[in-house]
């Protein structure tokens, strides 16, 4: 496997995180993370400070070690990494893990998901679902983390969410049960990463996505594994 290029968050850094507890949001019954290196993770966790208390990690599948021959649901010559198969593979563990708890609502991470135990991120995340409610908007993924290429257009449904025609990145978006059983219907054969995935089946109208604008969050900067596979 290529080494990993990440450091821990530094000591200035964690400072800057809130030092008074904060509670999480009872919209997203649980956050899944997933990650196939100990030391993302590990720097994730110590973002999260208490939020961890709502984690659950989800069995990632490591494309270094994939046969891509041997993987079921792959389209003959996608083209897609092994590190995409395994991305796309690891947000699937993810869905059926919120459907088989039977969860309404849940927020699903990846380990490079630049998110912080704030104060700030919590309002702001608040507001957002509070203008969808009072919207009485209806979604099925909503996309907290996203990077909007520069042709991508964007209009707002409310003050501080929105809704695209392209964006990439699954690092943070949560999704609802309705949202998972539609993934899990139309997986059909992987012939595209999972995001640009998601997004096709959003210009088809067939899955409701929202975004946050401007995104939430970002990305710590690492060597990606759905390139470097």
């Amino acid at each position: 496997m290529p080494v990993d290029v990440y450091e821990l968050p530094t000591p200035q850094f964690l400072a800057g995180l809130s030092s008074e507890p904060l509670p999480w949001i009872e919209k997203f019954e649980k956050i899944f993370v997933i990650s196939i290196r100990p030391l993302r993770l590990r720097g994730l966790r110590m973002s999260l400070k208490d939020w961890w208390n709502h984690v659950q990690q989800v069995a990632a599948v490591n494309g270094h070690y994939l046969t891509l021959a041997n993987v079921p649901n792959l389209a003959p010559g996608a083209g897609l990494s092994r590190g995409q198969v395994g991305c796309y593979l690891s947000h699937i563990n993810a869905w059926k893990e919120i459907t088989s708890q039977g969860l309404e609502c849940a927020l699903v991470l990846e380990d490079d998901a630049a998110i912080c135990y704030k104060r700030s991120l919590l309002d702001k995340m608040t507001q957002c679902l509070q203008e969808l409610e009072e919207g009485a908007i209806e979604w099925d993924i909503f996309n907290l983390g996203y990077w909007a290429p520069h042709f991508a257009q964007f209009r707002n449904i409310t003050a501080h969410v929105g809704v695209g025609d392209c964006w990439t990145g699954t690092q943070a978006y949560a999704v609802t049960k309705r949202g998972v059983q539609i993934l899990l219907d139309h997986i059909g054969q992987m012939h595209l990463p999972v995001d640009i995935a998601i997004g096709e089946l959003t210009k088809q109208g067939v899955l409701k996505s929202v975004c946050t604008v401007p995104p939430l969050f970002s990305y710590v900067r690492c060597s990606s594994d759905t390139t470097h596979l």
